[in-house]
């Protein structure tokens, strides 16, 4: 690692060639806050501060130095990118940091009263409310079956794993229904597997099912031992679920490149009559109506699995619950949660969504 950041340091300096997260990261190495010409911004202003690493927060105190104000806006509960090397402590370390003066935002003006209920009943420690002219929302609890005739255009669709909405997606193809996935750089990811998987020993197109299970077998013997096997284990088993889905659906495939091209095809950040989105892809979206595909995924649970990545499980439920306008659509039969006896907010659709669960269910 030294030695690679020894090397984009180098071709900066000499080359001058820069990705984005080189210029938070030698900013910071080159402290140019010190350097005689920098003057601090009177006000930096910081949105979804809560996932921000540790670099990005170095280089925000330094943009404000001693002088400057900052304004950060964030919610600790919607902190979902610590995989990506988001600080889940960020918005804590921002007010510690700071001594920042704490304003709440509290009152939702986006989701049904409905919806606000059901996220409560849910975690009562997040401090939520409907705004006053908030309508009642419709909350549907639905079986993924159902999903072709209830889809209109401009439905969301989201989900904890990329494998089901590949699925889904091509599915609601295949009825005749216009649908992307969103994110053409996940598209890109699957195809960098595809290559690898390309590249294996032996490896023909006409034995591709087998190629994936030895690249699988691959892939988990490098994961052996490590302290987070089993979350490396279950993002390859998304993946690889993906481009199997995929290859099935293409029988007139005949190479890589032909998956490679359908993948083209379905992963668009275009909008389309229905979207398709991971929850971490859709963070900050919203649409009138929202499905929340396989909902019983959340919160995802591995061995060795830290508390604070449990959290961020778990934050994403909050998250997904609460990206809808009007009506949310929850499919399948989660069991996540049981909602507590006294509170009598939840409407009844709302409250039948979560079927109780044994007294014997540890979370």
């Amino acid at each position: 690692m030294a030695y690679c950041l020894k090397i984009g340091e180098e071709m900066a300096i000499s080359e001058k060639k820069l990705d984005f997260t080189d210029q938070i990261w030698l900013a910071v190495k080159w402290r140019l806050h010190e350097q005689p010409w920098f003057k601090p911004y009177k006000y930096v202003l910081v949105d979804e501060c809560q996932d921000l690493n540790p670099l990005q927060l170095e280089l925000l105190l330094m943009l404000a130095g001693l002088t400057g104000r900052i304004l950060a806006v964030g919610d600790p509960r919607q902190a979902i990118m610590g995989f990506a090397g988001a600080d889940n402590q960020s918005y804590n370390n921002i007010v510690r940091l700071t001594r920042a003066t704490e304003l709440p935002l509290s009152i939702c003006y986006r989701c049904p009263r409905s919806h606000v209920a059901l996220v409560k009943s849910i975690f009562p420690y997040i401090p939520i409310e409907a705004a006053p002219d908030a309508i009642e929302g419709i909350i549907h609890r639905i079986e993924s079956k159902d999903i072709e005739k209830l889809v209109k255009h401009g439905d969301i669709i989201i989900a904890r794993k990329t494998a089901p909405l590949v699925s889904l997606c091509i599915r609601l193809i295949s009825q005749g229904i216009k649908a992307t996935v969103k994110g053409r750089d996940v598209g890109e990811f699957l195809k960098k597997e595809l290559d690898q998987i390309a590249k294996l020993p032996g490896y023909s197109f006409r034995f591709f099912n087998d190629a994936i299970e030895q690249y699988r077998q691959i892939k988990l013997q490098k994961y052996l031992n490590l302290d987070n096997e089993d979350e490396l284990k279950q993002r390859l088993t998304d993946r690889l679920e993906a481009i199997a889905t995929i290859y099935q659906s293409q029988p007139q495939a005949t190479s890589i490149e032909s998956l490679k091209y359908y993948i083209d095809e379905l992963f668009s950040d275009e909008n389309s009559p229905v979207t398709l989105s991971t929850i971490h892809k859709f963070k900050g979206g919203e649409g009138e109506r929202i499905f929340i595909q396989k909902a019983g995924d959340m919160p995802m649970t591995w061995r060795n699995q830290q508390d604070w990545q449990l959290e961020q499980e778990e934050n994403l439920l909050y998250v997904a619950l609460t990206r809808s306008k009007s009506e949310l659509f929850i499919v399948g039969e989660p069991a996540l949660y049981k909602p507590p006896a006294a509170d009598k907010q939840v409407s009844i659709n709302a409250a039948s969504l979560w079927p109780s669960l044994d007294d014997d269910v540890e979370f």
